[in-house]
């Protein structure tokens, strides 16, 4: 009687057992969900802008306009802030979604992701690493981006990009061919860069 006992008690317990794992995985699987990261604000107070004057370059202080109003003025062609807003990195457990515009449509990349040297990569198809934000976890990812204005010498006219790297007046007087800002003398020539942050949530 005992042994039937013991062993209703071990099927039981095997049957308790199994259940138990199958609820702990489903519940496991449910409890991973995909975390989101989009672009919700953009840092643009890294914004200057110098006209030429008999001293040199000059800043000019606008009192009436928000920077993002200059932007739109002095980077007309190149400030798009919607490009960026399609940016979207998901994670999901190991795997991270990466999605970024190309164009008028967009690309998606699922895949691994590796955090190295305070940058955030997908591994795409061809086991490289593609850059996606920079940041050293899911929770601090941010992209960074310039944009640089600057008169073309013995033109009436400027050049206006964008760049990965960060401007400063040296280096957009350099780029602009001038030795300093004290060469900077001609009233209508104005240079203007501003370094952006894209910050996500």
């Amino acid at each position: 009687m005992s042994k039937k006992i013991n062993m209703k008690y071990f099927i039981y317990l095997l049957v308790v057992s199994v259940f138990s794992m199958l609820v702990g995985c489903s519940s496991s699987d449910d409890d991973i969900k995909p975390r989101e990261r989009t672009v919700s604000y953009i840092d643009v107070s890294d914004f200057l802008v110098c006209q030429g004057s008999s001293k040199g370059a000059d800043t000019i202080h606008y009192n009436n306009l928000k920077d993002r109003d200059l932007l739109a003025l002095y980077f007309d062609t190149v400030y798009k802030p919607i490009l960026y807003q399609g940016r979207i990195v998901e994670f999901f457990g190991d795997k991270l979604t990466y999605t970024y515009p190309v164009g008028s449509s967009s690309n998606k990349i699922l895949s691994s992701y590796v955090f190295d040297k305070d940058s955030l990569f997908i591994i795409n198809s061809g086991k490289k690493k593609v850059f996606v934000a920079l940041g050293s976890s899911e929770n601090y990812l941010y992209y960074k981006r310039s944009m640089v204005r600057y008169p073309i010498k013995d033109t009436n006219r400027d050049t206006i990009f964008s760049t990965a790297n960060e401007m400063s007046l040296d280096k957009v007087l350099q780029l602009a061919g001038y030795d300093s800002k004290d060469n900077l003398t001609n009233p209508s020539d104005t240079i203007a860069w501003c370094n952006m942050v894209y910050v996500y949530n």
